[in-house]
């Protein structure tokens, strides 16, 4: 009799213990999920800063090249006056 509650409280200590790594895990999950939603979060900002600066690179570039053959046209008007 004595052998069995002690297999019993050997059986409720462990079933504790792994209560506790469950909930443990639980917990870290949840963390993780945190940390993912953060993560999209910065990415979609990144995405959006480089969306930006893209565009602002090709307006200047478009800008650039709109001046420059400005300029080669006018020089190549000029030459013919």
């Amino acid at each position: 009799m004595e052998s069995l509650r002690m297999q019993l409280q050997r059986v409720e200590e462990r079933s504790e213990e792994r209560s506790a790594e469950v909930e443990r895990l639980r917990s870290e999950a949840v963390e993780l999920l945190a940390d993912m939603a953060g993560c999209r979060r910065k990415e979609a900002e990144l995405l959006e800063f480089t969306q930006k600066l893209t565009d602002k690179n090709v307006t200047l570039q478009v800008s650039k090249y709109s001046s420059s053959l400005i300029d080669s046209l006018g020089f190549g008007l000029l030459k013919h006056v």
